[in-house]
C-alpha cells in the first residue's frame, strides 16, 4: 500500500495555483479602485454653471439666480453668508432652475455699500465662493 501522507510531489502545484489565483484576484481588486476614481460619483456632474447674487439692503435679502446649468434641488443646497448659515427649510420652491430667482432672508443686517462674502454649496461642491456689495439702490 501506498502511504499518501508522505508523498510531497503534488504540493508544489497546487501551491502554485493558489498563490496564481490569489495574486490575480488582488491585482483585478486594485485595477477596479483605481478605475473608480475616474468615475462621477455624484449625480450633479455640471462644474461649468453660472450664478447671480445680488443683495438688496432695505429688505435683507439675498437674491440667486442660475444663469446656465442644470436644475438644482433646495436639499442639497447650502448658502452662508459671513460663516453663517441661512436655514433653507423655509423655502416654498423645491427646485431652482435656470431663470428663477431665490429669495432668501438675511441672517444678518445688510449695509448698503459694504461687501458681504456668500458661499453656497451644492451636494458638497462649492460652487460659488463670491464677496458681494450691497447696492446704494436695489
Amino acid at each position: 500500500m501506498i502511504d499518501l501522507r508522505n508523498d510531497k510531489k503534488g504540493v508544489s502545484p497546487i501551491i502554485a495555483v493558489i498563490l496564481m489565483v490569489s495574486l490575480v484576484v488582488v491585482l483585478a481588486g486594485v485595477v477596479a479602485i483605481w478605475a473608480f476614481t475616474f468615475t462621477d460619483d455624484t449625480e450633479d456632474s455640471d462644474p461649468f454653471r453660472l450664478l447671480d447674487v445680488k443683495m438688496d439692503g432695505a429688505e435683507d435679502e439675498i437674491h440667486i439666480t442660475i444663469i446656465n446649468g442644470k436644475p438644482m434641488e433646495i436639499r442639497f443646497m447650502k448658502v452662508n453668508i459671513e460663516g453663517t448659515m441661512i436655514d433653507l427649510s423655509s423655502v416654498s420652491i423645491t427646485e431652482l432652475s435656470v431663470g428663477e430667482n431665490l429669495i432668501l432672508d438675511s441672517p444678518i443686517d445688510l449695509v448698503e455699500k459694504e461687501e458681504y462674502n456668500i458661499k453656497i454649496t451644492y451636494r458638497d461642491n462649492v460652487i460659488a465662493n463670491l464677496d458681494v456689495e450691497v447696492p446704494l439702490y436695489f
